[in-house]
This record gives C-alpha cells, sequence and structure tokens, in this order.
C-alpha cells in the first residue's frame, strides 16, 4: 500500500483533470490495478485457504444497495475494482455477474452492523478518521449528487451516506449487549484526503497510522 500510494498513485496520469473534463476518469483505475498487478501482486492463492472469510462491500449500481462480494482468486480483481471505484470519478462501472458495482463506501461506509448480524462478537475497525469524526454534507457532495441523476438509486444512496455512516459510529460507540467493538483511528485528522498526491504528506500520514497501529497492539497485550 505505501509503495502504491508514494510510487504510483501519485503520479500525474493517475489523477487527471484535464481527463475527467474530456469525459474520462479522474481516476485512472485500470491502469493502477494493472500496475499493481504487475509490481505488486496479491498472493491470490492466500483468499482460498485457512477458515476466515474475505468480503468486499460494493454497491449495486442499479439498487442502490450493498452487496457483500466474496471474492475467489479467478474475480479477486474485479470484486476489490468494484469495491473501491468511487462514482464519476471513475466512471466505467465493474460488472461482475452481469450486476454493475461501484464503491461499497457509497451505501455501507462502516459495515459495523453487517459483521454484527453474520454473528461477530469482537469487532476490529481501521478508520481513517478520527475517533469523534461525524460525517455532513459539504458543497462537493452536492455537485457530485447532481452528477448521478442517471442513477437515481445510486443517488438516494449517495445523498444518504452521511447518514448511514453517523449511525454506524452510533452502533460503534453503544454496541449491542455481548459485542465488542475495538477501533484504530488517527489521534488527529490526516493531512492527506482521498485524491491528494502530495508525496510528503502521504509519508506523514503513513508513520501515523503505522505508529497508532503499533500503540494499539502494545495497549492490547
Amino acid at each position: 500500500n505505501y509503495a502504491a500510494y508514494v510510487e504510483l498513485m501519485s503520479q500525474k496520469r493517475f489523477i487527471s483533470w484535464r481527463s475527467f473534463l474530456a469525459g474520462k476518469d479522474l481516476m485512472d483505475l485500470d491502469w493502477l490495478w494493472d500496475k499493481l498487478a504487475d509490481k505488486y501482486p496479491i498472493n491470490e492463492q492466500l483468499i482460498n485457504q485457512g477458515h476466515k472469510e474475505f468480503i468486499a462491500v460494493a454497491t449495486d449500481v442499479d439498487t442502490g444497495n450493498p452487496t457483500y462480494l466474496k471474492p475467489s482468486s479467478a474475480d479477486l480483481h474485479e470484486v476489490l475494482l468494484a469495491s473501491s471505484g468511487i462514482p464519476i470519478v471513475y466512471r466505467n462501472f465493474t460488472k461482475i455477474l452481469e450486476k454493475r458495482f461501484t464503491d461499497g463506501v457509497v451505501s455501507d461506509p462502516l459495515p459495523i452492523q453487517y459483521a454484527i448480524d453474520r454473528g461477530a462478537t469482537e469487532v476490529l475497525l481501521l478508520r481513517t478518521r478520527p475517533a469523534d469524526y461525524r460525517s455532513k454534507n459539504n458543497l462537493m457532495d452536492s455537485a457530485w449528487s447532481l452528477l448521478l441523476m442517471k442513477y437515481p438509486k445510486l443517488r438516494i444512496s449517495f445523498d444518504n451516506h452521511n447518514k448511514m455512516y453517523n449511525d454506524s459510529i452510533q452502533v460503534i460507540n453503544t454496541p449491542p449487549k455481548g459485542i465488542t467493538v475495538l477501533q484504530i483511528c488517527p489521534p488527529e485528522t490526516m493531512k492527506t484526503e482521498r485524491m491528494s498526491q502530495d508525496v510528503l504528506r502521504l509519508i506523514d500520514d503513513y508513520n501515523l497510522g503505522y505508529h497508532t497501529g503499533l500503540k494499539f497492539i502494545n495497549e492490547q497485550t
């Protein structure tokens, strides 16, 4: 991940407003995925080994509902792309079994309730926001919502994103009886956002996350 952000995602060709205004992707995820597969391939055999499940959340474009995909080594590439392809930013919705999918964060930004519904009693969340962060609408969200008018169900989920996020925070802070929820959160708002390409800031936030993780581990032992 470190190499992907610092070496690949910081390149000008990955995020291009000129391409976006010309009707292409703002984020060239196809290029990124090909580079990652070539330079830092995932050990796909591990996906089907052991007793743990690996599940990725994606949003069904036509229904706006979350879909919890369990990839195999054969479709791991497509599932991860579907789960992370931000709508509009990545115009080519990923097709899996003839259904179109986009970023899972649209319909289930913090899938704590899904984990509980599946029977989890101990849940660990890795978050990119401080523990006291609450999601709220901004001008960019309103503009993005207008761009989704061709996809009415997806737009509804997008517009409800803030409520869904904050509802999940409520579950995290007051989990049901018998459920333990732990979370690793940065102690402060990070310097980078989703489309940041400043290498020095990326490195700073990487170090912040790394040391936050170590601190958490030390506190549990």
